[in-house]
């Protein structure tokens, strides 16, 4: 029987999960739009992952007959003139995103949307579903994003988390959806991309499942993030700098998974053997849900894809072409190993530029492949980080924070180790002795009015006179304390406890202030007064 978890407010973690799920995508769609609009996903696959017949259809829809072939003999049964629209009006696509960020529903698009689309009638069904898919991903981030969870203190500091990731990454911070966990079934990774923004290592050793000891520490795990923190132990995923496929049991780690959480977790691969694929289809599509993620890294790799699972069989499964040619679709982060790591000497953000006058064609690059905002787990080592998402830097390679470290010994220990963590690592509101520092990545420029403080991607501007003046005065020292900056604000004429409060609170909930210097500070004050809290370092 799967168990539920409770969610904080009486709501099973199934039931949650039910409100919005991937399958409303689907719904309304006969069989024969359905084989239609698969199809078509095919056919923009091909687009975006073989650069010759990207440049066949950018050069007007001029196809040749060993192109045309090559969809017959993949599934698409249509002629590529059906879609014409994409090389006819190559805008319309950047048209249609456009207005549907604005609408609830299909229907509310433009009349000239839907007039256009009436000429291309798979087309429409290929922009409904996207357009269902997207808005769904949308109300099912919104969701897991504000629900709470049965730990006030994850809560509160995946909150401030979210807030800081926002700022500091920009748009991007703003697009993913903070999970709970990574658990690493293995150490190191054999597929070895040059761009992995984590660096992992040749694959050392992988946690084995078939001994039925370990598949009870995986259950353990999975229950301890259960009790302690109640549905975000449905969020999240059993790979991080590890490949997926080189543990031989990886969905049977999924399914006890599930069998404790109610969840089918996500999964990203870049091995793409036939039989391998299969079997996560074939997980996947029981649910059904938008997985499995597969990093294709050659064209030939997508063609073998292509040619051995019809469009239909691979309607949920995400290809992200991730070939050198295809970059004008994903551009790398510039982060992890060192050839990538370089760019970052060559790239500017906007702490280094003028934000009143920023140079022409100026872009900041995606700051970070991390996402997680909770814990990174590794079955092997039987390690557990506190981990979340920032900018990527020299000093922050991987793109997240480490805030807390510890080991466990089995699956009932983890529990432990985990309330340690929540005890001594989540500060959820200001305290008399909290260090005032500005976070790391910010820039903070003095101005006659107050502050202004900038992100690598965001700039904000606190410039309301004398309570930003002081305050920025203050905690731009970097020696005071909360009680010290309050009492300074507290007794200024102009100000009064009042809005001391307010200001200090602001700045504390949307993360400006260091939360490593905090958490650290935190931590040993918390150990001091219960020396249970205590843990041995990873060395």
């Amino acid at each position: 029987m799967t168990s539920m978890i409770e969610t904080g407010r009486g709501e099973s973690n199934v039931e949650m999960r039910d409100r919005n799920r991937y399958v409303d995508t689907l719904s309304d769609f006969s069989p024969e739009e359905m084989e239609s609009l698969c199809q078509v996903k095919r056919f923009i696959e091909c687009y975006e992952g073989d650069r010759d017949f990207r440049k066949a259809l950018d050069d007007g829809g001029n196809f040749s007959d060993d192109q045309r072939k090559m969809l017959k003999d993949i599934g698409v049964t249509f002629e590529p003139e059906e879609l014409a629209l994409l090389w006819e009006q190559p805008s319309f696509n950047a048209e249609f995103s456009h207005h549907g960020f604005s609408v609830d529903s299909f229907e509310e698009l433009p009349s000239e949307i839907h007039e256009t689309l009436a000429r291309y009638p798979r087309l429409r069904t290929w922009f409904l579903w996207r357009f269902r898919r997207e808005k769904t991903g949308f109300v099912q981030k919104k969701m897991v994003l504000s629900t709470r969870s049965v730990s006030d203190e994850y809560t509160v500091w995946r909150a401030r988390r979210i807030a800081t990731t926002r700022n500091e990454l920009g748009s991007y911070g703003w697009d993913i959806d903070h999970p709970c966990h990574a658990v690493e079934m293995a150490v190191g990774c054999s597929v070895g991309c040059h761009f992995c923004a984590f660096d992992a290592p040749k694959l050392q050793t992988v946690y084995d499942v078939s001994v039925p000891e370990n598949q009870a520490m995986v259950a353990g795990v999975a229950q301890g993030m259960a009790d302690v923190l109640g549905w975000p132990a449905a969020h999240g995923m059993l790979y991080w700098s590890t490949e997926p496929h080189d543990n031989p049991h990886y969905v049977k780690l999924l399914e006890i998974w599930q069998s404790i959480t109610g969840a089918s977790l996500c999964t990203a691969t870049a091995r793409a053997k036939e039989d391998w694929v299969g079997e996560l289809i074939g997980f996947y599509s029981k649910v059904p849900a938008p997985w499995p993620r597969i990093s294709v890294l050659s064209r030939n790799i997508m063609r073998r894809l292509h040619k051995t699972f019809t469009p239909s069989e691979m309607r949920d499964t995400i290809l992200l072409m991730q070939q050198a040619d295809a970059e004008v679709f994903r551009a790398k982060v510039p982060g992890g190993r060192e050839r990538m790591l370089k760019q970052l000497v060559e790239s500017d953000d906007l702490r280094n530029i003028d934000t009143d006058n920023p140079p022409d064609g100026f872009d900041v690059p995606q700051g970070s492949i991390a996402c997680v905002s909770g814990l990174l787990v590794n079955m092997v080592n039987r390690s557990v980080q506190l981990i979340s998402p920032c900018y990527t830097t020299l000093e922050n390679r991987y793109g997240y924070r480490v805030f807390d470290k510890a080991k466990f010994e089995d699956g009932e220990d983890f529990k432990r180790v985990l309330e340690k963590i929540v005890a001594r690592s989540m500060v959820t509101e200001p305290y008399q002795q909290m260090p005032m520092k500005w976070r790391d990545d910010l820039k903070f420029v003095e101005q006659e009015d107050g502050f202004t403080l900038i992100s690598p991607t965001t700039r904000r501007d606190f410039r309301r006179g004398t309570l930003h003046l002081v305050t920025g005065a203050l905690i731009s020292e970097g020696k005071l304390t909360y009680g010290e900056v309050f009492d300074h604000l507290s007794d200024h004429p102009e100000i009064g406890p009042m809005a001391a409060i307010a200001m200090l609170d602001n700045l504390f909930s949307n993360g400006y202030l260091c939360e490593m210097a905090i958490t650290q500070d935190y931590r040993a004050r918390k150990e001091a007064e219960n020396p249970a809290l205590r843990d041995v370092e990873i060395a």
